[in-house]
């Protein structure tokens, strides 16, 4: 039950299926599941997901010689050698 409830769960949050009644209804009769358990799980999985922001990883592995370039939307930019060194 885990993985059916994981796999509905990120797909309807990823589709913000969660804010639509008439979809989420679709959805349960499709999986035989009951709306308050569906609800659940949909609260259930908001709670246990890593919150946004903080730091990521950014993978270059093949990429060496080149420049890696990120662009804020407040026009901060920061340009990085992909051969440099990880920390």
């Amino acid at each position: 039950m885990d993985n059916k409830r994981n796999k509905l769960t990120h797909v309807c949050l990823g589709r913000g299926v969660e804010k639509q009644r008439p979809a989420a209804e679709a959805i349960c009769q499709q999986h035989d599941l009951k709306l308050s358990t569906f609800g659940y799980w949909i609260a259930l999985k908001k709670r246990t997901q890593e919150p946004s922001g903080g730091f990521l990883s950014v993978d270059v592995n093949g990429r060496d010689g080149q420049q890696l370039q990120i662009i804020y939307p407040n026009r901060v930019r920061i340009s990085v050698d992909t051969d440099c060194p990880a920390y």
